[in-house]
């Protein structure tokens, strides 16, 4: 089974550059389609800090909450200017024993959901290890990862299912810009499409 909402996101500069901060934001509020998740300039995290669990190192990122299937879910959102970091929690007292993942899939241009050329993140809920979470989008179901393709691993992700709280939780860290041709290069205060959602078996 799959769930998913297609959103807006935008990447807004330093909130210490005012004028152009209000700038970015409103350019990403025009652009808008869906619904926006505005990721603010804050604190990066170090790779080692993605374990799923959302601690301190989430607190100065934006958070919304999403309609996505059956389960209410948690976005957290925030960008460093070199990475984008990305945290989901989808509430659901439910273990899927056979797998549970969580995905983000960046729109190439072509503003079709779910088409060759799409980037993808990707990560399975398992003990909190992370994993390369940086796939491209070959055609319907078939993904591999970039270095399948030519491309470069520049995205990480990590999923764990918190048994007592109910939920499961997805971090994910990507290169806004990285230059590899797999990828969909983002930019601060551009807006781009992501599809966020979540997949049982």
């Amino acid at each position: 089974m799959r769930s998913a909402r297609i959103v807006t996101v935008c990447l807004v500069v330093a909130a210490a550059m005012l004028s152009d901060a209000a700038v970015s934001l409103a350019s990403c509020l025009s652009a808008a389609t869906e619904a926006t998740l505005v990721a603010p300039y804050a604190t990066g995290i170090d790779e080692i800090l993605l374990d799923g669990v959302i601690w301190l190192e989430w607190d100065d990122a934006s958070e919304y909450e999403l309609a996505i299937g059956d389960y209410r879910t948690e976005v957290l959102v925030k960008h460093d200017s070199e990475y984008f970091y990305v945290a989901m929690v989808v509430h659901t007292a439910h273990l899927f024993p056979a797998g549970f993942e969580a995905f983000v899939f960046l729109d190439n241009g072509d503003n079709q959901s779910y088409s060759t050329g799409d980037d993808m993140l990707v990560a399975r809920a398992e003990d909190g290890t992370l994993v390369e979470a940086d796939y491209y989008y070959r055609a319907t179901y078939d993904f591999c990862l970039d270095t399948e393709v030519g491309g470069t691993i520049d995205a990480h992700g990590v999923g764990r299912y918190s048994d007592a709280a109910g939920y499961y939780v997805f971090e994910f860290r990507r290169k806004i810009a990285s230059g590899d041709a797999k990828d969909i290069q983002l930019a601060v205060g551009t807006p781009f499409s992501a599809t966020y959602g979540w997949a049982s078996y």
